[in-house]
This record gives C-alpha cells, sequence and structure tokens, in this order.
C-alpha cells in the first residue's frame, strides 16, 4: 500500500453519521496544498458497492453529484493533496469515513392492516409515496415467497396460501423507506391472523 508515501487528510465533516442525500464533505486546507484528490466508495449495509469516486477539487470541500444512496450506506473516503498513488485497494482497506441513513426522508406506513377475508393489505396512502413494496416471506423458512408493488393506490392482494410474515416498504421520490413488518406477527393460510 501507497499510504507511507501520501498524506492522507482526515476529514472535518461529516462524522460518523449523516441524513443527508448529497452530504458536503469538507477538510483541513491548511493540511496541506491543493489540488485534493477524492476517492470515495459507497457500500451497502450488505457490503455491496453502490458506486465510487475518484476526482480531483480545488476547494477543500466536495459535494457528490448525486445521492449517496436511497436507503442506508457506509462510505469510505481518502482525501489527499492530489497523490496518484493511492489505489482502489488502498480505499478499500480503509475502515468507514461515516454513515448514511436517509430513510427518514420517507415515512413509515401509517394504518397499515391485513383484511383476512379478501387477502388484502393496506395501508394510509402519503403524498411522498410513489411506490410500496410487500413482501411475503415463509414462516416456515423464511425464504420471500412473494414481492408485489403498488405504483399508485393503498392496497395489494396477497396471492400466496402458505403461511407468511408480510412486511412493507415504500419508496419516496429520491429514496426509499425502512422495511416494516405488519402488526400482526403473521399471516395463516388459512385467512386468520395469527394469535399474538
Amino acid at each position: 500500500m501507497a499510504f507511507a508515501q501520501c498524506k492522507v487528510i482526515p476529514l472535518a465533516y461529516p462524522l460518523e453519521q449523516t441524513a443527508e442525500l448529497q452530504p458536503e464533505l469538507g477538510w483541513d486546507r491548511a493540511a496541506a496544498p491543493s489540488p485534493y484528490r477524492v476517492q470515495l466508495q459507497v457500500r451497502s449495509p450488505e457490503g455491496g458497492n453502490l458506486w465510487s469516486v475518484d476526482t480531483l477539487v480545488n476547494e477543500a470541500a466536495y459535494r457528490p453529484p448525486r445521492a449517496l444512496t436511497r436507503t442506508t450506506a457506509s462510505v469510505k473516503a481518502l482525501i489527499t493533496s492530489g497523490c496518484e498513488r493511492l489505489t482502489q485497494e488502498d480505499l478499500e482497506a480503509t475502515s468507514a469515513a461515516f454513515f448514511v441513513d436517509v430513510t427518514r426522508h420517507c415515512p413509515v406506513p401509517e394504518k397499515a392492516a391485513f383484511d383476512p377475508v379478501s387477502k388484502k393489505v393496506s395501508w394510509s396512502t402519503l403524498p411522498e409515496y410513489r411506490r410500496m413494496e410487500m413482501f411475503a416471506y415463509s414462516m416456515k423458512d423464511g425464504r420471500l415467497i412473494e414481492k408485489q408493488a403498488a405504483v399508485a393506490g393503498s392496497a395489494l392482494v396477497l396471492q400466496t396460501r402458505e403461511d407468511v410474515v408480510l412486511a412493507l416498504r415504500p419508496s419516496c421520490q429520491e429514496v426509499d423507506g425502512q422495511v416494516y413488518l405488519l402488526p400482526a406477527a403473521a399471516v395463516l393460510g388459512g385467512g386468520e391472523t395469527a394469535p399474538r
């Protein structure tokens, strides 16, 4: 690794966590002369690489050209004084500089319910919602057995006859909300709500 030949400039902000879609990154200009090389790697909670940036800037600040994530992510960052020796492997070897959680910009479904007779999953529609996803997980082994999405409206009809746990996830303009488990712990294939 080339850390010994390149002075890495610590981030001044953001620190630890942010809810901004495109947070500005800043550092101390006195730490090293410009231009500054900014290397970013945005990773999903599951560990997948969402996207990366490798660019030069003259100011001691940088704002990504787009939202870092639609949900949550960790961000690795290397800021140097134009050092060309650091590679993608050097960036991957660093720990996360900060975390992003933008799910609060897309509220959880209100009044979510399951009607065992009609097998309809419903919720109160909010103006922020563009789409709602429904997930049905098997009670036996936890596998996903059904997934549906509604672009408009406030209801989906469960198709499976298996015993399932139901969850909803809203999608808003630029972000996705958190997965929300329906209040009833399980929905039984026979059309009855499981006892609590």
